[in-house]
């Protein structure tokens, strides 16, 4: 009970930011260092948004606004991992000699390869938040200030 209750309170403070932006007339109305501080307020870190992808896979896209890619991403990691972990199990199979040493290993070789795996989906979400968190920003300063960022 407790670990479900420290998920929500983390989950609750990662989601906590508001993504409602003034009007474009509004926007247009502001002093420079009002836009400013309304870019601020709505930017997302990065580097904060890849640990949320490490700790809860997809959320740092969720964050972005690019859940369906993020969720894309992971199915198709876990799709292909399962074919290959599928398939490892059968190749593995024809090459145990019968010992129990020789069956030991060939069940941690799949298991070993399927975290690999995950391991390697979870890296490229990881990246992908990153990436996806940068344009992002760049939008969100491109709408406020109407000019590309430097």
């Amino acid at each position: 009970m407790k670990k479900i209750l420290l998920i929500v309170l983390l989950l609750s403070l990662g989601f906590s930011h508001t993504t409602d932006l003034p009007s474009k007339v509004e926007i247009e109305m502001m002093t420079e260092e009002e836009k400013l501080l309304l870019y601020e307020e709505h930017r997302i870190n990065p580097y904060n948004n890849m640990l949320w992808t490490g700790i809860l896979p997809t959320s740092g896209h969720y964050r972005v606004h690019k859940w369906k890619r993020g969720f894309g991403i992971y199915l198709a990691g876990m799709l292909i991992s399962q074919i290959a972990y599928g398939s490892m199990g059968l190749n593995n199979s024809d090459y145990t000699m019968g010992t129990e040493s020789d069956a030991y290993y060939d069940d941690n070789f799949e298991g070993l390869n399927f975290d690999k795996s995950m391991k390697a989906i979870i890296c490229v979400l990881i990246a992908d938040t990153y990436i996806q968190t940068k344009k992002h920003n760049k939008n969100l300063y491109k709408t406020i200030f109407d000019d590309i960022p430097e």
